[in-house]
């Protein structure tokens, strides 16, 4: 979910409602990268797509990184990480990926 604000000019004053919706749907399935030891990710919501990784095959870029909506740690310790997978992480997230770090 997406929220604006939008700040109405001075000569819309005469305009009674100044509410406004939208909704935007986006194309594709999410997708999920689980990173984990385990046979089974810890999670698989409904309607994602979520691909499986140890620690030491996670991605090193975030170019590697890119077509997965979230990267899910379940009980990696970060000691595993190296450092370009730690800032392939980091930029993932800073460029809107999201992180679940689980145990």
């Amino acid at each position: 979910m997406y929220r604006a604000a939008v700040e109405a000019s001075e000569l819309l004053d005469d305009v009674s409602d100044d509410t406004a919706g939208a909704v935007v749907a986006v194309p594709g399935e999410p997708r999920l990268l689980s990173v984990s030891d385990a046979a089974r990710p810890a999670v698989a919501p409904a309607g994602y797509r979520v691909d499986s990784t140890t620690p030491a095959d996670l991605p090193r870029t975030t170019g590697g990184l890119a077509p997965f909506d979230a990267v899910v740690l379940d009980d990696v310790d970060p000691s595993r990480l190296d450092t370009a997978q730690r800032r392939a992480l980091a930029q993932h997230v800073e460029q809107g990926g999201g992180l679940f770090v689980l145990g």
